[in-house]
């Protein structure tokens, strides 16, 4: 369990599981973005944030236009397939690297970049651990 922050409603819960992807003991920050029209991300997914319009993107390492620099993780599925959709991301947090979901663009949990990427922006991916 882990205390989480959401940033858009100023609500501290106290008691939250998240499925052995955060690590115990860390707090937790979320926010509501909205993942672009046509995608969709299941928990614990590499995102990135589009530069030409800052919406949430699938994470793909090397790709253009900000969806190949790692942004945040989602922290629900969010399915996106008939327009624009707002959802939970991960901004703060102590993850389980093995616990990622990374896409089918051939990215691994070992991707220095994203690693750096994540942990610029507060998300710090840790090896397996007991959770």
């Amino acid at each position: 369990m882990a205390d989480q922050l959401n940033v858009n409603t100023g609500t501290l819960a106290a008691s939250v599981t998240y499925q052995n992807l955060v690590v115990s003991g860390h707090d937790v920050l979320t926010m509501r973005r909205t993942l672009l029209s046509g995608e969709s991300v299941v928990y614990g997914q590499v995102c990135a944030m589009r530069t030409a319009d800052s919406k949430i993107v699938p994470y793909e390492d090397g790709a253009g236009g900000g969806d190949g620099t790692a942004y945040c993780v989602a922290a629900d599925n969010i399915d996106a397939s008939s327009g624009d959709q707002v959802g939970e991301f991960f901004f703060r947090a102590v993850l389980n690297k093995n616990n990622l979901t990374l896409g089918d663009t051939g990215n691994t949990a070992d991707d220095l970049s994203m690693f750096d990427d994540l942990r610029t922006r507060g998300i710090y991916l840790v090896d397996s651990v007991t959770l």
